[in-house]
C-alpha cells in the first residue's frame, strides 16, 4: 500500500510546482525536474527505509516552515559577526536561506566562486556525482535547491575557505555547492552551518579531488538550536593517487544528519574521515557514511568518536 502522503510531502509538492513553472530546458532544470519526480515518488524517508532507520524524517517533519526568502544582508551580517571564522585569515563563502551573497563573501588567491545559477557558471561538474543517486535527502535537494555556488580551484589557494550556511527565520531553505579541486593542488575547506529555532535545512556538495589532489575537508554542526534540522550530504569522487583528510564535528542540537558518499575512483588514492559527536540534551545526531572502492590499491580508514547523554541519541 501507498504511504499516507504527509502535510510536509504535499507542501515539497507545491513548492515544486511552483518554481518548475520558470524552469528553462536546460541540462540542470531538466535534471530538477527528474530528480523530484524520483523524490515524490518515495516521499520522506522513514524507519523501513534502511539508509534511514535511526532517522525517520517522516516522523520529524510531519510538517514543515514556510520555504525562505532571500534573506536581509544586514541581518546576515550580525550573524556572520556573532560567529567570526574560526580559522585566522580564512576567507568566507556564504549562502544565506540557500541563496549565494557575494556581497559578503571572498575568495583566496586562486579560487573562484561564482553563483550555481549564474549564466557564466562552469556546470561542468554539477550533477555529475548525483545522477545515479537515489538518496531521498539528495534527490530532494536537487529538486528544490534555492541556489549555491560553484568553486573553481586553479592554483593552490592562499588561505583556507569556510563555507557558512546561514539561516535566518524559522524556514526551510536548501543550498547547492560544487567543488573542484584540479590534479596536483591542495586546498582546505571547513563547512558549518548556523540556524534558526525551528530551521530545517538541506545542504549538498559535489566534490572533484583531481589526480595527486591533496583536500582538507572539516564539517561542523555548532550553531543549531534544539528544535532545527540539519540535512547536510556530501558527494565526493577520488581521482588517481589522490588525498582526502574529511573531518566532522558534530556539537549542535535538534536533529543532524551528516552523510557522506565518496566514490574511490582513482587509483592508489587515500580517503580517511573522521568524525566526533557530542550528543546531550535530546540531540539526535546521525553520521552516515558510504565508501564505494572501484579502485587498485586504494586505502579508505574511518575513525568514529562519540559521546551521548541526557537522552541523547
Amino acid at each position: 500500500m501507498a504511504p499516507t502522503i504527509t502535510d510536509a510531502e504535499r507542501a515539497l509538492s507545491e513548492l515544486f510546482e511552483a518554481r518548475s513553472g520558470s524552469f528553462t530546458d536546460g541540462p540542470l532544470d531538466r535534471r530538477r525536474a527528474e530528480a523530484f519526480k524520483q523524490f515524490a515518488a518515495g516521499g520522506l524517508p522513514h524507519r523501513r527505509v534502511e539508509a534511514y532507520k535511526y532517522t525517520d524524517l517522516r516522523s520529524r517533519l510531519r510538517r514543515l516552515p514556510a520555504p525562505a526568502e532571500a534573506a536581509d544582508a544586514s541581518a546576515v551580517e550580525a550573524i556572520l559577526t556573532a560567529h567570526p571564522v574560526l580559522v585566522p585569515n580564512a576567507h568566507r563563502l556564504v549562502l544565506a536561506n540557500g541563496r549565494f551573497m557575494p556581497t559578503l563573501s571572498s575568495a583566496p588567491a586562486g579560487m573562484t566562486i561564482t553563483s550555481i545559477l549564474a549564466p557564466e557558471a562552469d556546470l561542468t561538474d554539477v550533477g555529475a556525482l548525483t545522477a545515479d543517486s537515489t538518496d531521498p535527502v539528495t534527490l530532494a535537494n536537487v529538486g528544490l535547491f534555492d541556489g549555491g555556488a560553484v568553486v573553481t580551484i586553479s592554483e593552490n589557494p592562499a588561505a583556507p575557505l569556510e563555507i557558512v550556511h546561514v539561516v535566518t527565520g524559522d524556514v526551510i531553505a536548501m543550498d547547492r555547492i560544487a567543488i573542484s579541486l584540479p590534479a596536483g593542488l591542495e586546498a582546505s575547506i571547513i563547512e558549518r552551518t548556523i540556524g534558526a529555532d525551528h530551521s530545517v535545512t538541506n545542504n549538498m556538495a559535489e566534490i572533484v579531488i583531481g589526480d595527486n589532489a591533496v583536500l582538507h575537508l572539516t564539517r561542523i554542526s555548532d550553531g543549531l538550536s534544539d528544535n532545527a534540522t540539519e540535512l547536510s550530504s556530501h558527494h565526493i569522487r577520488m581521482g588517481a593517487k589522490s588525498r582526502l583528510e574529511h573531518l566532522t564535528i558534530s556539537t549542535g542540537r535538534g536533529l543532524a544528519r551528516n552523510q557522506v558518499f565518496c566514490h574511490v575512483k582513482g587509483d592508489y588514492s587515500d580517503t580517511n574521515f573522521r568524525t566526533a559527536t557530542v550528543s546531550t540534551g535530546r540531540r539526535h545526531a546521525d553520521t552516515t557514511l558510504v565508501v564505494r572502492h572501484d579502485s587498485v590499491g586504494a586505502r579508505s580508514t574511518e575513525v568514529f568518536r562519540s559521546a551521548v547523554g541526557r537522552k541523547g541519541t
